[in-house]
């Protein structure tokens, strides 16, 4: 199976913070210019591995013999530490006020849960924790929208940690994140403009499903979606895909909310002459808004050529596209 995820996307940027503090010097600043310090850094006080924790490197840029057994990612007492140590963070984190919540909140956890998985990865096991990791690493990214590390840990999971589990390793959320796969590759990871993914890709991503996860309610959402853009657009099917996606389906969704929101109005305008505005409503996937600019159907109807203004359009609840022409009749 083709790997779609290994390549890069030009429409992520990563969010995560990965820098590194150094703290090896051994030079100070004295009258006399540059001159090595005489202090004996090796008697500093011992800290604990959570204090050490910033101080870790990622495992792809370190070297064998750079960290003891007691720093190593790669050891699984470690790797448990650390995630209750990243668990502990998150939930203060967690607790600040979203109104009170800066750009890149949770920048400092995503750094860590990165480092966690790549020792993960590193030591070459697959369990539950190997795996809980990994689900882990993907609801942060989708809760702060970091495309570039989600497709990390979303491919990492469908394609390696799951089909390979061992047979008593519950797998209660393969189907949900098997079809977060299917809509990165056909919500994100396409060209501008388009509406959908590489096909080729997305059926051979879906193929490669076991039965069970090809007829989990969640994959077959996704491939509806898929279906649905395909068709250049079936709305209707796309409305209600919508109403019943939950928030991280709707993550992905809303990277094609915009285009196909406009290729539905053109489609509608052309097939009718009007419509109710609940029914407009309901295709477009939008609410009543306060009208005006801020309203999602009045910007939508704005792009139509239409003579009349906007407010002038929307008669007895119902939104006029186009006037019927009027045939005229020739005098003899």
């Amino acid at each position: 199976m083709s790997q779609p995820w290994r390549r890069g996307n030009p429409r992520g940027g990563g969010r995560g913070s990965f820098s590194s503090t150094a703290r090896g010097g051994h030079a100070s600043i004295s009258t006399s210019g540059m001159s090595r310090s005489t202090r004996d850094l090796s008697s500093r006080p011992p800290t604990s591995l959570e204090d050490d924790f910033e101080r870790l490197s990622l495992v792809s840029r370190s070297s064998e013999g750079d960290q003891n057994q007691d720093q190593n990612l790669t050891v699984r007492d470690v790797q448990e530490r650390f995630y209750q140590h990243i668990l502990k963070q998150f939930g203060e984190l967690d607790d600040v006020p979203k109104e009170l919540q800066k750009q890149g909140h949770y920048d400092s956890v995503l750094a860590k849960l990165r480092k966690l998985r790549e020792g993960v990865h590193a030591s070459s096991t697959n369990d539950s924790f190997s795996i809980t990791i990994y689900e882990r690493s993907a609801d942060l990214c989708l809760r702060t929208l970091n495309f570039p590390e989600l497709v990390k840990s979303l491919f990492g999971l469908v394609s390696t940690y799951y089909p390979s589990a061992p047979s008593d390793v519950l797998l209660p959320r393969r189907g949900e994140f098997s079809s977060y796969a299917i809509l990165y590759l056909v919500c994100y990871a396409r060209p501008n403009g388009r509406l959908h993914g590489n096909p080729r890709e997305v059926i051979e991503t879906y193929r490669g499903f076991p039965d069970d996860v090809r007829r989990d309610e969640r994959v077959v959402r996704a491939m509806r979606t898929f279906r649905a853009l395909r068709t250049d657009v079936d709305f209707w099917t796309l409305a209600t895909v919508w109403e019943r996606a939950d928030a991280n389906e709707r993550v992905f969704l809303e990277c094609v909310r915009n285009l196909v929101q406009e290729r539905t109005m053109v489609i509608l305008s052309r097939a009718y002459l009007s419509l109710p505005e609940t029914t407009l409503r309901e295709l477009l996937a939008v609410k009543k808004g306060s009208g005006g600019q801020d309203d999602v159907m009045w910007t939508l109807l704005s792009k139509l050529v239409h003579p009349d203004p906007i407010d002038s359009r929307i008669i007895d609840g119902s939104v006029v596209f186009r006037k019927p022409k009027v045939k005229t009749v020739a005098v003899p």
